[in-house]
């Protein structure tokens, strides 16, 4: 879930896209380069699925344990639940060691992980 990824490091930092004066600022903003240059390593690497959020592919993988983790909301529970019921009892949901913070402001401020055993 490259969109995940991105955003949650993306949202780390303050005056994303526009500053207080309302000007445009994202294309010069280090954290959202950092953001972007840290989720195609990723996708390179292999350790960021290429699925994005909301489509079959990604409810898919969620019901056949395609991925380990996911950053998610708290509110995103049932539809974790509603995509995963051939996996029942095979995965878990958290909430993240260190909080919410900004990792899924754009997700409403809450914070939970679904994640799997990998061998």
């Amino acid at each position: 879930m490259p969109d995940l990824v991105f955003n949650g490091v993306r949202d780390q930092g303050n005056d994303i896209y526009y500053n207080d004066k309302d000007e445009f600022i994202g294309d010069k903003n280090a954290q959202v380069k950092k953001a972007y240059d840290f989720t195609v390593k990723g996708i390179k690497d292999g350790w960021v699925g290429k699925n994005a959020l909301w489509t079959p592919e990604w409810a898919k993988d969620t019901n056949s344990g395609g991925f380990a983790v996911m950053l998610a909301p708290a509110w995103m529970n049932g539809v974790i639940k509603g995509n995963a019921k051939d996996t029942a009892g095979k995965w878990m949901i958290t909430q993240m060691p260190e909080g919410a913070g900004n990792a899924v402001r754009h997700l409403g401020r809450s914070g939970a992980a679904a994640e799997r055993q990998v061998e």
